[in-house]
């Protein structure tokens, strides 16, 4: 095969349901050097099934929690065992597109050797009202002031990148209760923001549904995981924010939000 190894990391957990159409479309890319690692983190219903019966035509690594760790956990454990120059990552409710999606980040990749990352468009497909739009991307003049406030751009069934920049900005952070994915793109951001790409193509399909998720369902832990990941950034990145004070005003304002929702919720709908 030629071109480097890419390494896909999936994660799943009770999604039996759309992990064929998931694993499809990593199976029809015209890219061919790739394996792919699948994390099952404490599914229920035939997950194993659905894997197995690709391992014959897709080379898998199959780990299987019996308990659920969380994504963070599943993304880790997928990332020690890669032996790609480039990692994939996809998620098991999403799909995609475009055959041709990691051919053509590879060779961003291989062409371009101060490109770190590469991110591209989606289509946002919402099954509740079945309509499925294009979502357009614009490159921010300042990525480091976007990912103080919000992610809003980076989609991580998107991606692409460098293992090797794990080396230097370390794991999926697992004391992060939410936006795990997010909390990467940060670090990443804020060492190589001048070497991270937007291809302007939608590769990849991502699915608004009523299914289960890997995060905690809406709820008093949710509202508490969302307040204290804001308090989490803001400690993390306090010497940044005071750079940038009105990302700070915006992410102070973002957690007195959580906070108050999470009060009202605890006093009013928790009884």
């Amino acid at each position: 095969m030629n071109g480097p190894l890419v390494s896909i990391n999936l994660t799943t957990k009770n999604r039996a349901y759309l992990l064929k159409e998931c694993i499809d479309s990593i199976l029809i890319q015209t890219y061919k050097n790739i394996e792919l690692i699948i994390v099952d983190d404490g599914s229920t219903d035939n997950t194993s099934k659905v894997i197995n019966s690709y391992k014959e035509i897709l080379k898998i690594r199959y780990i299987r929690n019996n308990n659920s760790k969380g994504n963070a956990s599943a993304r880790n454990s997928a990332l020690k065992v890669s032996n790609g120059k480039y990692i994939a990552f996809m998620d098991d409710d999403d799909f995609w597109n475009d055959k041709d999606k990691i051919k053509k980040q590879v060779d961003i990749l291989e062409n371009q050797n101060e490109i770190v990352m590469v991110y591209t468009e989606i289509y946002m497909l919402n099954e509740n009202a079945n309509t499925k739009i294009h979502i357009r991307l614009t490159e921010p003049k300042s990525l480091i002031k976007q990912f103080l406030v919000k992610n809003s751009l980076i989609y991580s069934p998107t991606v692409l990148i460098r293992k090797s920049i794990f080396d230097l900005v370390g794991e999926f952070d697992e004391q992060v209760k939410k936006g795990v994915d997010s909390s990467l793109y940060r670090k990443i951001i804020i060492q190589f923001s001048k070497n991270i790409k937007l291809l302007n193509e939608p590769t990849t399909t991502i699915r608004i549904h009523d299914g289960e998720r890997m995060t905690v369902s809406k709820s008093l832990n949710t509202l508490f995981n969302s307040m204290y990941s804001h308090y989490y950034i803001l400690k993390n990145y306090k010497k940044l924010f005071l750079k940038y004070p009105i990302q700070l005003l915006i992410r102070l304002s973002r957690l007195l939000n959580a906070f108050i929702k999470y009060m009202y919720f605890k006093i009013f709908k928790n009884k």
